[in-house]
């Protein structure tokens, strides 16, 4: 179970690294180490909290996840001193591509981890092509000094506690 709510925030996360380009090995061993982070500071609380009650989140939280998760990340980051692309239009585009097609279209239950690999194999087709449209971005914000930003980031262990805070707001929503 715990492998599902991690697959989807890491599509959530996707937006970022793809909005960085991480073509820099420091990027992506950043990356690599937000699986088990989501597995101990995150998932406990989504699974007590959402999943083992029932509930099946889907695309229809999206606006939900933009408003309260995403574009908050996004400020977040920046704020941080990581440089990003603007959000708006090309993340936006590509995050409700990914939800419209992947997500609603399949009508993926994010506690169901057999959907949510179908998602996820659609979602990286989705950001495939829109790295291959946007490789100017992987120069621009995939560089060591950019992706040192980035380590430090999902280090911090405030943007992880924020993180769980978004979680018990969107349980109580759907519950």
């Amino acid at each position: 179970m715990r492998l599902r709510f991690v697959s989807f925030l890491l599509l959530i996360f996707s937006g970022f690294s793809i909005g960085i380009g991480l073509p820099h090995e420091i990027c992506m061993n950043a990356m690599k180490g937000i699986g088990p982070k989501f597995d101990k500071e995150i998932w406990p609380s989504f699974d007590k909290l959402v999943c083992s009650k029932g509930k099946s989140p889907g695309a229809d939280d999206w606006p939900f996840a933009e408003k309260e998760v995403l574009i908050p990340l996004w400020a977040k980051l920046g704020k941080k001193g990581l440089k990003l692309p603007p959000y708006k239009p090309q993340i936006k585009k590509l995050a409700e591509s990914i939800v419209q097609e992947c997500a609603k279209k399949h009508k993926t239950n994010f506690c169901k981890k057999p959907e949510l690999e179908k998602m996820k194999g659609c979602a990286i087709d989705k950001a495939m092509g829109f790295i291959m449209g946007n490789m100017d971005l992987g120069d621009k914000y995939g560089n060591e000094a950019n992706c040192k930003i980035a380590m430090k980031c999902l280090e911090d262990q405030s943007l992880w506690d924020w993180l769980e805070k978004k979680v018990i707001k969107f349980a109580k929503k759907v519950t």
